[in-house]
């Protein structure tokens, strides 16, 4: 979510324009995502136990967006839902 306004400040006789922008931290979030090679299952929290540490795929999504293919680990969606996932 992105807010942009316009501030306008006079400043010795002079008007300075501003564009001011907020973001949302929830938009900054990128997670990243492995699954390991020829399987179907994401995961995203890095202290899962099941994170991929080699032999995997990786991709990183903006925002809440997920892996348009494949399974979501049910570890990662529980330690998401519960605010205990760690990210990278």
């Amino acid at each position: 979510m992105l807010f942009a306004s316009i501030a306008e400040v006079e400043c010795d006789k002079n008007i300075i324009t501003f564009d001011l922008f907020i973001i949302s931290m929830r938009d900054l979030y990128m997670p990243t995502y492995r699954r390991l090679k020829g399987h179907d299952t994401w995961h995203w929290c890095t202290d899962c136990p099941h994170w991929p540490t080699s032999n995997y795929e990786e991709v990183v999504k903006h925002g809440r967006e997920r892996p348009a293919s494949g399974e979501l680990d049910n570890t990662c969606l529980a330690r998401e839902r519960a605010g205990t996932c760690s990210t990278k």
